[in-house]
């Protein structure tokens, strides 16, 4: 078995800019378009992606579980804003109907992946397109916290992805992975208001340390970056994959 595996090329973008774009004139979903936890911020800073998707697609649809932000959403203008799970979509969503699915940070929060990327492939129109971005299990500075014995993810986070294993995951669904990029996101240390003034020293001096180290590894490989975004396309005669785990079992049944 051969567990060295051959990453494909992955080009910087910007994650944003990306997902804006792919969504330009087209039929668009948005799962979990209410960014839970930071929504207000996002609102009152403007820099809600759904907000910018909706501003580039043709027509935008919107599916999160967070029933109190897709209120929120609905109050505020966003008139095709869902509340359901997106491994078994309400029946709300359209079947068969979207050119593009963003599934933005979202697959590292379900809690079964297969299922999650079959739905989004239901809701695909022949020839759609699926765009899965995901922390990136590679990034260079995943080890270093761990030397002190913490993990550095996001608490609500149930799996980390690769960009070899998020590829193998789509791959076993419907779509087929058409194009792998990266994109980098600085993780400075913020400034908080309870902090002493002893303390409100520390934040931009070790900023600048991370901003620098960022920097250098990054240059040295785009795999080493901060997040992976994964373009997948569903066939324009929709066609069974089978997993090769499976047919090799009925070879031998």
């Amino acid at each position: 078995m051969r567990f060295l595996q051959t990453l494909l090329p992955a080009p910087w973008v910007d994650r944003e800019e990306y997902l804006v774009g792919s969504v330009r004139g087209r039929t668009a979903l948005h799962l979990g378009c209410v960014d839970a936890g930071l929504l207000e911020e996002r609102i009152l800073t403007h820099t809600l992606l759904h907000e910018r998707l909706d501003g580039a697609a043709r027509e935008l649809w919107g599916l999160d579980i967070d029933e109190a932000g897709v209120r929120v959403l609905s109050s505020r203008g966003f008139a095709r804003v869902h509340c359901g799970s997106a491994e078994d979509p309400p029946t709300t969503i359209p079947r068969s109907y979207f050119d593009v699915i963003v599934a933005g940070e979202i697959i590292e929060h379900v809690r079964n992946v297969g299922l999650f990327l079959d739905a989004a492939a239901s809701l695909l129109r022949p020839g759609g397109r699926l765009i899965v971005t995901t922390p990136n299990a590679l990034r260079f500075y995943n080890p270093v916290p761990a030397v002190m014995g913490f993990e550095l993810v996001h608490p609500d986070h149930l799996a980390w992805f690769s960009p070899h294993t998020l590829a193998q995951a789509i791959e076993r669904a419907p779509p087929s992975v058409g194009a792998v990029h990266t994109y980098r996101k600085t993780p400075l240390l913020r400034v908080e208001r309870t902090m002493t003034p002893l303390q409100r020293i520390r934040p931009p001096t070790a900023n600048l340390f991370i901003s620098f180290t960022h920097r250098i590894a990054t240059r040295m490989s785009s795999h080493l970056g901060d997040g992976i975004i994964v373009s997948a396309r569903l066939a324009e005669a929709q066609t069974h994959k089978t997993d090769p785990v499976h047919e090799r079992m009925s070879l031998h049944s």
